[in-house]
């Protein structure tokens, strides 16, 4: 195997013939072969003697609660959009009771969830029973390439965890049934010990002597243990790209003021909003005027909801002491969507990674408040009365 397998976009590479030694990296990608073929799927061959099959989202499919667990995700269900957000590093995940024929924990991986969850709020001899979970996702189109996202462990830092096992509600040919929706958080840990993973198979008894710090806190302290993984290098590349687009891509007369304004925590926020691919296409001055004058009003909201969302009231301190919040437009710019006030709300990362990825269908403002469905489960955004005279 090469030293190093970077590949253009500087992302860690092992190919299908690499794979019974290849290392378990956070970020890099595991070839199949160039086939569609099931048997040339990387995942079975990366943790071959392990047990862990080749078929479906939840590996192995068990009622019982596994060694270890791996979650797939193509993340391009539109029934059932897993969202992973490298911000904060949660992970959304769906359970698999995917239609009315079976009852919610007749599937493997809702039964092993609900006995995962009731572990978690136990003591640290029963959080040593919950399994750590290895995420991967697909990526490219033609072949079955995969992503390793992460070791995540079941919930949220100082987050309930009956709040991060949530029953959902949704309807398929007239018949209502239930599923999960759950939140997991990947650890901050950037490579993953084979031998650790050898001994949750074959010795459990003695797995937590390999086990990473990450973790052992993890099970020490539970929820309050929890040491996120955030995508640090992520987060450069979205500011050097709007860096790239205030330098290159602005005409000198508009310049003014701009490289202040990006240099904010909602410059990508209205970025990624405004649809810039499309809009450049037609008028740089009017993308230029857009993106000053949302981000003046997301200031502003922000200010007047001290940096909480409006959807879950959850925020966070930064280091610099400020609450961090990012504002979200219900219908995008790019799309048409105004830029009056009413069409602007303040989020927390995690509903506003929701707001762009899963099924959403918006109600009327009433009485300061507006009700929506995400995936077909109900949800409040709430408004003050000042919101709308800013």
């Amino acid at each position: 195997m090469k030293e190093k397998n970077w590949d253009s976009k500087m992302q860690l590479r092992f190919t299908f013939e690499e794979l019974e030694k290849a290392p378990l990296i956070v970020g890099a990608i595991y070839q199949s072969k160039e086939s569609s073929d099931i048997k040339y799927e990387p995942i079975s061959t990366l943790f071959k003697g392990l047990g862990i099959g080749n078929m479906g989202g939840y590996r192995p499919k068990t009622k019982a609660i596994p060694p270890f667990a791996i979650l797939y995700t193509t993340g391009k269900e539109k029934e059932w959009p897993d969202i992973f957000i490298p911000e904060t590093g949660v992970m959304e995940y769906f359970g698999d009771n995917r239609s009315p024929e079976k009852d919610l924990l007749d599937t493997p991986l809702n039964s092993m969830l609900t006995k995962c969850f009731e572990l978690l709020e136990g003591s640290e001899e029963e959080r040593k029973k919950v399994p750590p979970f290895l995420i991967f996702k697909k990526v490219g189109e033609k072949y079955r390439h995969v992503q390793f996202l992460g070791l995540a462990v079941p919930g949220m830092k100082d987050v309930n965890p009956s709040k991060c096992l949530r029953l959902i509600t949704d309807i398929k040919d007239n018949k209502s049934y239930q599923n999960y929706l759950i939140y997991l958080t990947v650890v901050n840990v950037r490579e993953i010990s084979w031998d650790w993973l050898q001994a949750l198979k074959n010795d459990p008894n003695n797995h937590m002597k390999l086990a990473p710090k990450q973790w052992l806190d993890f099970v020490k302290y539970g929820q309050n243990g929890i040491e996120p993984l955030k995508a640090i290098l992520e987060l450069d590349a979205r500011n050097s790209y709007l860096q790239y687009f205030a330098e290159t891509i602005v005409p000198e007369n508009l310049k003014e003021g701009i490289n202040e304004l990006i240099n904010t925590d909602d410059g990508w926020s209205i970025f990624e909003d405004l649809n810039l691919e499309k809009l450049l296409q037609e008028q740089t001055e009017k993308v230029v005027k857009l993106f000053k004058r949302n981000l003046t009003l997301a200031k502003s909201l922000k200010e007047l909801y001290e940096g909480k969302c409006q959807i879950c009231g959850f925020t966070f301190k930064k280091e610099n002491g400020e609450n961090y919040s990012e504002c979200h437009h219900l219908i995008p710019l790019g799309e048409n969507g105004s830029d009056s006030l009413d069409n602007i709300i303040i989020v927390c990362a995690n509903c506003h990674r929701m707001l762009h990825y899963a099924r959403i269908e918006f109600r009327n403002i009433e009485e300061n408040t507006r009700v929506f469905l995400i995936n077909n489960e109900e949800s409040t955004i709430t408004y003050l009365p000042k919101h709308f005279k800013i």
